[in-house]
């Protein structure tokens, strides 16, 4: 789904389908209807039989361990010992695998 610019120079005929609203997902209750509208906003797709508050909880920690890679990343980057940079990587390769179990 693209972002558009609200600009006046944008609101061309083809971008103004772009921002029509989509319609409400089915839902029979308020509480499986803010799960369905929040789950499209969020970076995880939601699980089978998962509470909003734990995938919310889940992103927080996607986010997280994805800042840790980062730096982590920038380290052994910098870094000019080749036995630090194993360590590192050893380190870097386990917050790997678990930010490949939280997605």
């Amino acid at each position: 789904m693209e972002k558009l610019k609200l600009h006046s120079k944008d609101l061309t005929a083809e971008n103004i389908d772009k921002l029509a609203p989509l319609p409400l997902p089915a839902a029979l209750d308020l509480s499986r209807l803010y799960t369905a509208l929040l789950a499209h906003l969020l970076p995880l797709n939601l699980r089978r039989a998962e509470a909003l508050p734990s995938l919310i909880e889940r992103c927080d920690k996607h986010q997280t361990l994805r800042r840790k890679i980062a730096q982590l990343t920038t380290k052994v980057n910098r870094e000019k010992q080749f036995n630090r940079q194993v360590g590192l990587n050893q380190e870097l390769n386990t917050l790997k695998a678990e930010l490949d179990a939280l997605a």
